[in-house]
């Protein structure tokens, strides 16, 4: 329990992908001493939550179950204000910290906003939304917030244009890459890497094993796949010696799915949990996606990554070199997957990741010390002279 002359730190977890951003920032406090961290899930409907959470060795200090399904309702705000308030009643914190652009990172920010409790949120996205409700969740964040953890430049740059004192952002990078630090050492045995994937043939899972495959994750089937009869077999026939692993195959995939069989060239894997796809991402040679949180986790653990988009927020993943958007012709698509593949065969994609599961140092750290920096007197002063409070 944290005495009254320390600096007490509220985290939010409500889905597995603020467990994988703010859960290095936890361990970063408390491995320095820097401030008592009381954890909080929150179960909005991510079975992923707990196994992250574990994958990640944080044990939440308050478990609550969120029981309103519509996340832009006024009852699943309304619970969390409720819960939080009985909760900062007993105590508040110096801070709360929130991540992303979310309902829920708003109904948090909002309890936090209410309760006058200083709040420092992670952001990380670049470009400006152009859906309307998006655009009304920046705006809000925007105004609640006290200090903002910019992920890259670019999301600096997206802050000040939209109003926010420059002062109170903070350049700290992405914390995921500290994640998979943290959770590397879980996927090391192979003996539990096969518990993962018991239905699949010795020979299959031997070329996981090997990083002798190319992962697809999409949550929409994008026109440069279509035929998919036609990429499978380019694929097929220009990358022999490796697997497609197919992640949660979209709705056109599935009536060409085969029986997985010891030659398969194409797996589907349906219902994958937290720790597989820690798994498979940390493993693959190469990974297609049209979601930039899976290519965010790849690039963090060394995995070079294609996004199927037009454009992208994450510029510095692209800058990075270890993220680029995809071609669109098959063509053109399957020689940026042989690029990276030799380049993987090279041993750069072990420098990378390497380097980016090095110990905590990097992003979590700076977030860390920036908000225990400010003690509670400093904290509240801040918090009471914004123009946001002034109507309070």
């Amino acid at each position: 329990m944290a005495s009254d002359s320390e600096i007490l730190v509220d985290v939010v977890f409500g889905s597995r992908r603020e467990a994988m951003h703010l859960a290095p920032v936890v361990h970063a406090m408390r491995e320095n001493n820097l401030a008592h961290v009381r954890t909080i899930s929150m179960h909005t409907g991510d079975t992923d939550l707990a196994p992250a959470l574990s994958s990640l060795s944080l044990t939440p200090d308050v478990q609550w179950r969120i029981r309103g399904t519509d996340h832009s309702s006024g009852t699943f705000c309304g619970e969390i204000m409720l819960l939080m308030g009985e909760l900062w009643n007993w105590r508040k914190p110096q801070w709360m910290l929130t991540f992303g652009q979310s309902d829920f990172s708003f109904a948090c920010a909002f309890s936090a906003f209410h309760n006058h409790v200083p709040l420092a949120h992670v952001h990380d996205v670049e470009i400006d939304e152009p859906h309307p409700h998006n655009q009304q969740l920046q705006k809000s964040l925007n105004a609640m917030v006290d200090l903002h953890f910019a992920a890259s430049s670019g999301v600096r740059e997206r802050l000040i244009r939209e109003g926010v004192n420059d002062r109170k952002i903070y350049s700290v990078g992405s914390p995921i890459a500290d994640s998979a630090h943290l959770i590397r050492d879980n996927l090391r045995s192979p003996d539990l890497a096969r518990d993962f994937f018991l239905d699949l043939p010795e020979a299959i899972f031997k070329k996981l094993n090997q990083r002798k495959f190319v992962l697809l994750d999409l949550k929409n089937f994008p026109d440069s796949l279509a035929p998919w009869g036609e990429f499978s077999k380019r694929f097929t026939a220009q990358v022999p010696d490796h697997l497609l692993v197919v992640l949660g195959a979209p709705e056109a995939l599935t009536q060409t799915r085969l029986p997985i069989e010891e030659h398969c060239a194409i797996v589907y894997l349906s219902n994958v949990g937290h720790f597989q796809r820690c798994y498979l991402v940390a493993m693959a040679g190469c990974a297609l996606s049209d979601s930039i949180e899976t290519l965010d986790e790849c690039v963090s653990n060394g995995t070079p990554g294609i996004l199927i988009a037009r454009s992208t927020e994450r510029l510095d993943l692209v800058a990075s070199g270890w993220m680029t958007l995809a071609k669109n012709s098959q063509v053109d698509l399957l020689n940026q997957l042989l690029y990276f593949l030799r380049e993987n065969q090279r041993g750069s994609g072990a420098t990378v990741a390497i380097n980016a599961l090095s110990p905590l140092c990097g992003a979590s750290q700076r977030i860390a010390a920036a908000l225990t920096s400010r003690k509670d007197e400093n904290a509240r002063t801040e918090k009471t002279s914004l123009p946001s409070r002034r109507a309070i």
